[in-house]
């Protein structure tokens, strides 16, 4: 959900441009026998930091706390990912992390090879 409220940032207006989500990820273990073949499970790791409202014209807007991440080629097409996402004010003080949620890599089909 987008931030609307100071009660939701720790008292700072998201209004005011000083709010950001703050968004980390980890690849997870794809196939069975990933550690025979010397790969290990990713470490959490910070993916992006983007403001929680952007100005539109003379209005300020919520962000949807969404973003587009480039898994590959450090991961195959299909492996899935883990992601945690949280919120920091202006004092670089962030909340607690939302739980994880586990997303699948992959990309556009592309045109047919034969028809």
């Amino acid at each position: 959900d987008v931030v609307h409220h100071a009660n939701e940032t720790g008292g700072d207006d998201p209004l005011e441009g000083f709010v950001e989500y703050d968004l980390w990820g980890k690849p997870e273990v794809f196939h069975p026998d990933w550690y025979r073949r010397g790969g290990e499970p990713g470490e959490w790791r910070r993916l992006r930091r983007f403001a929680s409202h952007r100005a539109q014209g003379q209005r300020v807007v919520p962000v949807a706390p969404a973003a587009q991440i480039h898994a590959w080629p450090e991961t195959p097409l299909g492996a899935p990912w883990a992601f945690k996402l949280r919120l920091g004010n202006r004092n670089g003080i962030f909340g607690p992390f939302s739980e994880e949620v586990v997303l699948f890599s992959g990309s556009l089909p592309g045109p047919p090879e034969r028809l």
